[in-house]
């Protein structure tokens, strides 16, 4: 298995060293200065800030972060921008420049050793934060996260803002979250209880088509309700469905409740009825008539 060692570099100081004028670094010039011996603002990591910098003109700031002399350890890098943190290199040839566009501006300076590895000679970076000093023109569109709102500057690399506030008003519903009164921004969590119900009436079911129970369906997140209010769903959908009642069924020849089987039955048998009484008719009347005729001949 292979063993990864971090080599943690310790040094006990760091300065800032350039071409210095004016306050940009204290107008020391290429050499180390207690004056510019920059802070320990947690372990590892050293800043250090400038106040009342007079613009850079035709000519840009530039420096490295050193140890203890000129001839030991440094890390100098390329400059993206103001407040973008940058990867430090070690002992390049070439120094960090910079531009300061407005004079009174104010620059730190911060160098943050604590992945720097001192096998390899990385990990470290780099920051430089200019805050210029002007008239601020604020724009007039907000700018947002998800918390916040508020108004940049709009003037080069200034990191000046106004009017910052928490989103507000707005109103968030089952499906969507709330949308801010001030920059349109949509804000905070969906709001489960706030509903847009449609009361669906109850229908009866036919012999071909389904009928329904009465229930309320929400427009936005198509889940069903007992009540107006939201409160009671109805987590079985197919719960308030009513199956059509389909057309009736052909009556069973073998079944012996079988209402036509009774109806060809009691015909049968008013007929026997009928044929019997004629007989016993047919009896009689000629009973009658040999009476008649026997009575005559004598």
């Amino acid at each position: 298995e292979d063993i990864v060692v971090n080599y943690i570099y310790e040094c006990p100081s760091i300065y800032a060293v350039g071409n210095g004028k004016g306050n940009w670094l204290n107008g020391v010039s290429g050499s180390i200065d207690s004056r510019n011996l920059m802070t320990a603002v947690s372990p590892q990591v050293y800043e250090i800030t400038f106040n009342d910098v007079e613009a850079t003109g035709n000519e840009p700031y530039d420096f490295s972060f050193h140890t203890n002399n000129l001839i030991g350890d440094y890390w100098s890098g390329t400059y993206y921008g103001s407040g973008i943190e940058t990867t430090a290199e070690y002992k390049p040839t070439y120094s960090i420049t910079f531009p300061v566009h407005n004079d009174h501006s104010t620059v730190t300076l911060r160098l943050d050793l604590t992945e720097y590895d001192t096998y390899t000679n990385r990990g470290a970076t780099f920051t430089v934060t200019v805050s210029e000093a002007h008239d601020h023109d604020f724009s007039g569109d907000w700018a947002y996260d998800e918390t916040y709102h508020w108004h940049n500057c709009l003037n080069g690399d200034c990191n000046e803002i106004q009017d910052k506030a928490k989103h507000s008003g707005g109103t968030a519903t089952c499906t969507r979250k709330a949308f801010c009164e001030f920059c349109n921004a949509e804000y905070g969590d969906l709001d489960s209880s706030n509903h847009s119900l449609k009361f669906i009436s109850a229908k009866d079911a036919t012999a071909t088509e389904p009928g329904n129970t009465e229930y309320y369906v929400c427009a936005d997140c198509q889940h069903l309700f007992e009540d107006a209010n939201g409160v009671t769903e109805i987590a079985d959908k197919d719960s308030v469905v009513i199956p059509p009642l389909g057309e009736p069924d052909d009556p069973d020849p073998t079944d012996p409740t079988d209402p036509s089987e009774d109806e060809d039955d009691s015909l049968i048998k008013l007929l026997k009825d009928f044929v019997d009484i004629s007989i016993k008719l047919f009896k009689a009347l000629v009973a009658v008539l040999i009476d008649f005729i026997s009575s005559h001949i004598s």
